[in-house]
């Protein structure tokens, strides 16, 4: 079928080849923005918390909830790890946490957005690492850390300073890491 050369172009017609081609550039250009955020190490983002004295808190025990603490109960040189029950990364680096206890390490835990009865339970069945978990069920301690989300560890000496902190899952090497650094602050 031939166009009528005596008929003028519409102007509402779409033009079907462009179109086509769209979700393909589209596609392209996400594609392309998905392989640039996959190159990005997450442990070299901000923290606002870094060199600074853990932000002021008082929130309950995950195991007493009429206990309160704050960031005096949490003794450095320590590890302090935000996880939760439905993170499935945080049972996957438990054994490492575990093994940092074991070799005489305090690790502290911050059971975030999450319900208390599924935490207990989680840390009754996969082992508890934790010398003291806290439970901020809405969130604002990770807020005032600058969380990006769990698993996320950090270290604070002595005086309550965060000196460290890592985004992501704790493998072996990271654990090897934080044992390093732990023991360094220890030393001074």
């Amino acid at each position: 079928m031939t166009s009528d050369p005596r008929r003028p172009p519409n102007p509402h017609r779409p033009f079907p080849k462009l179109l086509l081609l769209l979700p393909v550039i589209l596609m392209g250009v996400l594609g392309f923005l998905y392989w640039q955020g996959m190159q990005v190490d997450l442990n070299t983002l901000p923290s606002p918390v870094l060199n600074r004295p853990l932000p002021a808190f008082s929130l309950p025990s995950l195991a007493d909830p009429g206990r309160m603490l704050d960031p005096a109960a949490l003794r450095g040189p320590a590890v302090i790890n935000f996880w939760a029950s439905w993170c499935l990364a945080c049972r996957d680096e438990s054994p490492e946490l575990l093994r940092l206890r074991d070799q005489g390490v305090t690790v502290y835990g911050v059971d975030y957005l999450d319900q208390r009865d599924e935490a207990l339970r989680w840390l009754e069945r996969e082992g508890s690492p934790f010398a003291e978990a806290v439970f901020d069920a809405e969130g604002q301690l990770g807020r005032d850390m600058g969380l990006y989300g769990t698993p996320e560890t950090y270290i604070i000496d002595r005086a309550g300073v965060v000196r460290h902190r890592r985004i992501g899952q704790v493998d072996a090497a990271a654990a090897a890491e934080l044992l390093r650094q732990i023991r360094s602050l220890q030393a001074n």
